[in-house]
């Protein structure tokens, strides 16, 4: 086991730095296959800087850029051939040829001991040098070292290149996979006909592109709600929304009252919801409602909510974000617009969701702009910037101002279809969507 305590350019012997190679390269058989999967479990972590010489450097160098390109490990010859392409000198490819053939004669008589030993090296020196690379910045006054959610992602990024998957999967032996576990169906409560074509599921993203004051907070509102009666933990994160507006519409919701009924008699209001309040939370429900900055929350934030919630209360159903135009990347760099941005927002929610260390449905919105006011249905275009960044989502959606929902995209159900005219009560907080508001059916959208 090695257990260096510094960081320099030459930490391996040559014998060594040979058989991590060959160990990667992998191991040929009789009847000319070759088994690469060691090699695969070390080459994120792979790094031509721990290696001593200028051509054996190289050659890791070679080994990861292929890998990089066709997702597999080069063979010698063909380690051979790539230096060849883009090398002219004729000593430089005689002396890569000849260690290529020293290294491949290397006799390993445990690549499995290898493979662990190289596996502990180079990641007790990836937390070397991540340690004092942010030291030397701390020392230097680096303008990103003050900045928590620049080193927040970067220790993300540096757990997933120690890791490369936050939460892999080992196929094993008599032990089978269980698909329905794994994606339950969450109803979003707008009608049990609706929900179920939609057929939302755990660890997708279901993105609605809304207008401003059509229904946004309304949807998400009753969405939570229904599955917090469901005994279910639910987390509504909300931006631009004071607490009480919140909560007003909740009492509405659970009371059956108008959202004006509340405001005028808080105290019926509270006894006609406490006793739902009670079902649910003695079936085991809770509803969080969070309140983030609108101008400097990141999904860093949003991590930290589901971590927490987590934390305490041992899983999280539900994640509901009113609305996805309120949260910034925590990637430290430079955007030509906003809309940019938000791509790297989508793919980083999508990654946290689908993560199986959480594997969260979330609804989220994206804002309309001014044209898509008086949109009869809704064209994405309206939504401003990429509409590229809306379809990353497993699910698509958009609701206009005249009560017409379109479902745009849905990898989990039915697609294409327009629903007309629904019912949506701002007021009272329901909503009803049913086989009777289904207009038409584009057979060409999957």
């Amino acid at each position: 086991m090695f257990k260096p305590n510094t960081i320099s350019n030459k930490f391996l012997g040559e014998d060594f730095e040979f058989q991590i190679i060959n160990m990667v390269i992998g191991e040929f058989h009789e009847d000319g296959s070759r088994d690469t999967r060691m090699g695969e479990e070390v080459i994120g972590l792979l790094d031509e800087k721990y290696f001593s010489s200028l051509f054996t450097k190289k050659i890791v160098n070679i080994i990861k850029n292929y890998y990089q390109q066709y997702r597999g490990i080069p063979t010698y010859k063909e380690i051979y051939a790539e230096n060849n392409l883009y090398t002219n000198d004729e000593i430089e490819r005689k002396e890569v040829k000849k260690l290529l053939l020293k290294i491949n004669s290397q006799k390993i008589n445990n690549r499995k001991w290898v493979k662990e030993n190289v596996v502990n090296f180079l990641t007790q020196q990836e937390i070397l040098y991540y340690c004092y690379e942010t030291i030397d910045k701390v020392k230097q006054g680096d303008e990103q070292v003050k900045n928590l959610d620049y080193l927040m992602y970067n220790m993300r990024e540096f757990q997933r290149k120690l890791l490369q998957t936050y939460r892999p999967i080992t196929l094993e032996p008599n032990k089978p996979y269980h698909f329905d576990n794994k994606a339950y169906y969450v109803p979003l409560g707008w009608g049990d006909y609706f929900d179920k074509k939609f057929n939302f599921k755990q660890g997708r993203l279901a993105l609605g592109v809304i207008p401003t004051g059509v229904g946004k907070t309304t949807t998400a509102t009753i969405t939570a709600v229904h599955n917090f009666l469901r005994g279910k933990v639910v987390a509504l994160v909300f931006f631009e929304d004071y607490y009480e507006d919140i909560m007003k519409k909740i009492y509405a919701k659970l009371s059956g009252l108008g959202i004006n009924a509340v405001v005028k008699n808080n105290k019926t209001a509270f006894e006609l919801s406490n006793e739902e309040i009670k079902r649910g939370y003695a079936e085991g429900g809770r509803l969080i409602l969070i309140k983030l900055n609108q101008t400097t929350a990141t999904t860093n934030d949003l991590r930290n909510v589901c971590d927490n919630i987590i934390a305490e209360y041992g899983s999280l159903y539900l994640l509901i974000v009113d609305y996805l135009d309120c949260l910034n990347s925590p990637k430290n760099r430079k955007y030509k617009d906003k809309y940019e941005e938000q791509a790297d927002v989508v793919v980083d929610l999508i990654t946290l969701i689908s993560d199986l260390e959480y594997y969260i449905p979330c609804l989220t919105y994206i804002q309309t702009n001014r044209s898509g006011l008086n949109e009869l249905i809704v064209n994405l275009e309206s939504m401003g910037g990429s509409v590229a960044r809306a379809f990353k989502a497993q699910q698509l959606f958009s609701l206009s101002r005249h009560r017409n929902l379109e479902v745009i995209k849905n990898r989990e159900g039915e697609a294409g279809i327009i629903y007309k005219e629904i019912i949506l009560d701002n007021e009272k907080m329901f909503i009803e969507i049913s086989e009777s508001n289904v207009d038409s059916k584009n057979e060409f959208v999957s």
